[in-house]
This record gives structure tokens, sequence and C-alpha cells, in this order.
């Protein structure tokens, strides 16, 4: 099936993760007859009508993520290429004018020079302002499965003081939910996720610190910090956040 792809995207900026969603948008709805919501019910992995909508929503919101980081470049003719298709690219996810629950998926599909030009634009920014590295798919299921074994120990535990449960789940909810998303927001969100934790545990009052919980949601989130480094990086980051951890009165 010719998808009109282009150049290889990347996961690793805003236009790479785009390019694969509408990518897949395309491949699913050839030949389907299914409506556009059921579509992007199977490529965003969405439960319900509620879900898929909400990632839609999110994933138009990855472009202009696109044209902050093109014009972060300061490459004029990469910001004359974003301007002369963001229009299409949004079209292509939001579908105006489309009722979602009928009609000819494929219709509205981005185009093959659309997705080429997208998958072009991707390539600029993973050379340029690459948001870190791409875990394979088994090393986030890995990451996820941990997160989760986490949030049900905290959940189950009856002793420990609500204060701490409740930042903890929140911050292991957080971490969660970026790597359940990773396809629309990448390692960005998923870092942002860990340096927000980074930044309660400098601030959460001593009961919280002290805690066995924290120090186990702290060794989670390394884990996850480092998964999206690069080779030197990734040994700097966990010696770092492993002083982060030692640091803490139940680290060790």
């Amino acid at each position: 099936m010719d998808t009109g792809s282009g150049p290889v995207a990347k996961l690793d900026n805003p236009a790479g993760r785009l390019h694969s969603l509408l990518t897949g948008y395309r491949e699913t709805s050839n030949g389907d007859n299914r409506s556009v919501l059921a579509v992007w019910a199977d490529v965003l992995g969405a439960k319900d009508d509620t879900e898929t909508l909400l990632s839609i929503a999110e994933t138009a919101g990855l472009i202009p993520q696109i044209e902050a980081a093109v014009i972060r470049s300061g490459d004029e003719d990469q910001e004359e290429v974003f301007a002369s298709f963001a229009a299409s690219w949004a079209s292509a996810v939001l579908a105006p004018g489309v009722n979602l629950h009928g009609g000819n998926a494929f219709a509205v599909a981005a185009s093959v020079e659309q997705l080429a030009v997208l998958g072009g634009l991707s390539s600029f920014l993973s050379a340029t302002a690459s948001e870190g590295r791409v875990p394979t798919d088994a090393e986030i299921s890995d990451l996820r499965g941990q997160v989760q074994d986490l949030i049900n120990s905290i959940t189950e535990d009856a002793e420990l003081p609500e204060e701490v449960k409740r930042l903890a789940l929140d911050h292991a909810y957080r971490l969660a939910q970026a790597l359940d998303h990773f396809r629309i927001g990448g390692p960005g969100a998923v870092k942002a996720a860990t340096e927000r934790l980074v930044g309660a545990t400098v601030l959460a009052p001593d009961q919280v610190r002290k805690s066995s919980v924290w120090t186990r949601l702290m060794t989670v989130g390394g884990l996850i910090w480092t998964a999206f480094k690069f080779g030197p990086d990734a040994r700097q980051a966990l010696e770092g956040w492993t002083e982060i951890i030692k640091a803490l009165p139940g680290g060790h």
C-alpha cells in the first residue's frame, strides 16, 4: 500500500509524531468504510468516543508544537514549509465539516504530498531539535508495567499516610499518562513528568521524603528518565538521579 510517507519520520520531535499518526490513519482508513472516529480510535488505541476525541485534540496540538520548534530553529525555509502545509495537516486531523460518525474516513486522510513534506520536516527537527532517545516498544511497556506495579502497591497500602499516598499517586499517574500517550507526547512529555517529580521531591514535606514509597517512586522515575537519554548522557543522568535518591531521608 502506498502511503506516501516520504522520509522516515522519528518520534523524537512533534513533526515525526504527527507524521506517524497521520500515516497510521491513512493506512488504516484506505479501503475501509468505517467512520472517521472509528479509524482514529484504532490508530490512537482509544477505548471509547470520549477518549478518541480527547486524543484527536492532543494530536492537533502537535501542530503548534511543530511551529514553535521550527521558529526556534531560525530556518526561514522551514518556516515557509510549515506555513504552507499547517492548515492541511490540521484538516487531516480534525476533519472540519465532516460527520465523524459516518462518511468515508479515507476522504479526509492526509495526502501523499502532505505526508512527504511532514516527513522531511521531521528529519530536519530530529537532526536539529531532538527531544531525546526513543526507547523501543518493549522498553516502554516494561517501564509502564513498573509504574503500574507501583500504583497498585500505593493504592493497596492501608497504612500509608494520606498525604504521602496522594502525592505519590499524583506523580505516578503523571508518569503513567506520559508513557501511555508517548506516541503523541514523545520524549519531551515523559521527561517533563520526571522533572516535575524531582521538583516535587525538593519541595516535599519531610513525611513524604522519608517514606520508602517515595524512594521507590524516585527509583522508577530515574529508570524512566535515563531510558530517554543517549549513551554517556544516560550514565550521567542515572548517576545524578542516584545521588538525589541517596540524599532522601529514606534513601540508601
